[in-house]
C-alpha cells in the first residue's frame, strides 16, 4: 500500500549551496578517522520527510522532504583555521537541556579542531560587551549538563545588528549558535 494517498504531494526543499557563493577548500573532515561507520556521514541525496499520519479521508496534503543534516565527509571551510573562532549565546527565554547543548556544541567542535570557543554571557547584549565573553574549553563545560538554566545567562536585549555583527568579525567568529527559548531570535 503507498504511504501517499491520492492528489497528496512531496515537496523537495533545496538548499542554496555555500559553494555558489564562496570557493570549497574540500577538507576531508577531521572526524573520518574517528568513525568506522560508512553511514556517519550524510551525502547530498540523504533526506528526511516530514512525517505522515495518513487517514483515508479529508483533503490532500503536501509534505516536505529536507537534506539531512548532520556531518560530512568533506568539509567547505577549515575548522582548524587558527584564528576563526565559534561563538554561542542564550537569548529569549530560558528552556530545558541548555546548558547540555551547549556543552555537546563544545564538546564537537573541539573534535572538529575548532581551537576558540566562546560563550557570551548575557544574551545578545552580551555580545557588545567585551568582559561578556568567556573561553569554553571542554573541562569548564564538563558537568554542566548536571545543572538547570544556562552557564551562559539569557537575556531578551537586543543591540543594533551592525554592531553585533562587526563584534563578531572582529573575533573572527565564522560559527555564531544561538540557542533558547520561546523569543530566542527576536533576543
Amino acid at each position: 500500500k503507498t504511504m501517499l494517498m491520492p492528489g497528496d504531494q512531496v515537496h523537495r526543499l533545496e538548499l542554496t549551496n555555500v559553494g555558489a557563493s564562496f570557493p570549497s577548500r574540500r577538507i576531508i573532515s577531521p572526524l573520518k578517522h574517528l568513525v568506522q561507520d560508512a553511514n556517519f556521514f550524510a551525502t547530498p541525496s540523504s533526506a528526511w520527510s516530514t512525517q505522515t499520519f495518513q487517514s483515508s479521508v479529508g483533503p490532500a496534503r503536501t509534505y516536505l522532504q529536507m537534506m539531512r543534516s548532520g556531518p560530512r565527509e568533506v568539509l567547505h571551510f577549515n575548522p582548524r583555521e587558527p584564528e576563526a573562532a565559534a561563538a554561542i549565546v542564550t537569548c529569549g527565554g530560558v528552556c530545558p537541556g541548555l546548558n547540555s547543548v551547549i556543552r555537546e556544541v563544545v564538546k564537537t567542535l573541539h573534535m572538529y579542531g575548532v581551537s576558540r570557543v566562546f560563550g557570551i554571557v548575557g544574551g545578545f547584549k552580551g555580545c557588545v560587551e567585551e568582559e561578556q565573553w568567556v573561553h569554553l574549553t571542554d573541562e569548564r563545560v564538563q558537568d554542566i549538563h548536571q545543572q538547570g538554566g544556562t552557564i551562559l545567562v539569557t537575556d531578551r536585549g537586543n543591540p543594533p545588528h551592525a554592531e553585533m555583527a562587526k563584534v563578531l568579525a572582529k573575533r573572527k567568529v565564522r560559527q555564531y549558535f544561538v540557542l533558547g527559548g520561546t523569543g530566542t531570535h527576536r533576543g
